[in-house]
């Protein structure tokens, strides 16, 4: 959704809860975080908010609705979908490290700051089934380059 296609389907939402938000663009900021990755369907996508919330929705009841929505449709989420502008991984999510040990460069990926690298964290210790647990460990980039 772009930033015209939001400002049709927040105005409408706006206007049915009767909420004055549409002048607040630090709220429909907050909203259209959310709401940029609706595809094409928003008259279904207001069909149902509108049948499903008896008040003016939440952003997270907002995402679990899209998801909600996915999955009837059948769509998976592609995490290497690149959701933002970011001129230090270009989009990719990843960001490259150099180090020196034992007089050796080794290179090593961490997942970018930008939205584009929220997808790319892991931490093998924390999986649900043990024998897919491991000491592997994907951090942000901050965590060794302080920003």
């Amino acid at each position: 959704m772009n930033r015209n296609e939001f400002n049709t389907v927040f105005g409408s939402i706006c206007k049915y809860y009767d909420k004055d938000y549409i002048k607040d663009n630090e709220m429909q900021q907050i909203y259209f975080n959310e709401m940029k990755y609706i595809n094409n369907d928003f008259s279904k996508y207001l069909e149902n908010i509108y049948s499903k919330f008896k008040f003016f929705p939440k952003v997270a009841e907002l995402k679990d609705l899209r998801f909600k929505l996915k999955e009837e449709k059948g769509d998976s989420v592609n995490i290497n979908a690149k959701i933002c502008e970011c001129d230090k991984c270009n989009g990719s999510g990843y960001r490259t490290i150099t180090e020196i040990r034992y007089k050796l460069p080794i290179s090593f990926l961490v997942a970018c700051d930008c939205r584009n690298g929220d997808n790319k964290l892991y931490e093998g210790s924390k999986m649900k089934e043990a024998k897919d647990r491991s000491d592997y460990v994907v951090r942000r980039f901050s965590h060794y380059i302080p920003i």
